[in-house]
């Protein structure tokens, strides 16, 4: 058996080849982001806890920008005051480097956070803010930030906004046995 092959046949075939090596990866590599990619989310780390009255436990709000880059997010966290209250605020291991907004009020039950990074901002998933809450009555209770302001903004000199989904972070304040 004779394998030798034409000399135009070797040129198609190795023409070919550098074709699929050349192609195949950068069609693979621009597909594959392309399903990773996806809106952004805010969400609370633990989205249920259960806790006595008095008792001061910590929510983390986080950012999951689903392989984008952002530059800005901003909630407005609201609570039942009548069954829990803002102990403290930290921002301290979050992305955010800039705020615009950046406060709580016990006694209204919120939190405002608005707050960013500079160019080529961040991309990941990154604690917004730490609370720590007391619990105050037995019952149930619910964090959450209205639908209407939160925004994930996107480090596109657009300010796209990102966000596709957020999370509610629910308590459940047990009766004190004594």
């Amino acid at each position: 058996m004779n394998f030798k092959l034409s000399r135009k046949r070797r040129r198609l075939g190795l023409g070919i080849l550098i074709i699929v090596l050349i192609l195949v990866p950068v069609w693979l590599s621009q597909r594959g982001f392309q399903l990773r990619q996806g809106p952004a989310k805010l969400y609370f780390s633990s989205p249920y806890t259960e806790v006595l009255p008095n008792q001061v436990f910590t929510v983390d709000l986080r950012v999951d920008t689903n392989f984008q880059a952002i530059n800005a997010v901003q909630a407005h966290l609201q609570l039942d005051p009548k069954k829990l209250t803002i102990v403290n605020m930290t921002t301290n291991k979050s992305f955010c480097t800039l705020y615009t907004e950046n406060s709580f009020d016990p006694s209204k039950g919120t939190v405002n956070i608005a707050c960013g990074a500079p160019h080529p901002g961040f991309q990941g998933d990154s604690l917004v803010v730490s609370l720590s809450v007391r619990a105050k009555a037995a019952g149930s209770a619910t964090i959450k930030a209205d639908p209407q302001s939160a925004q994930v903004l996107a480090d596109d000199g657009k300010g796209t906004n990102l966000l596709g989904s957020q999370s509610a972070y629910s308590v459940y304040i047990k009766q004190a046995t004594y």
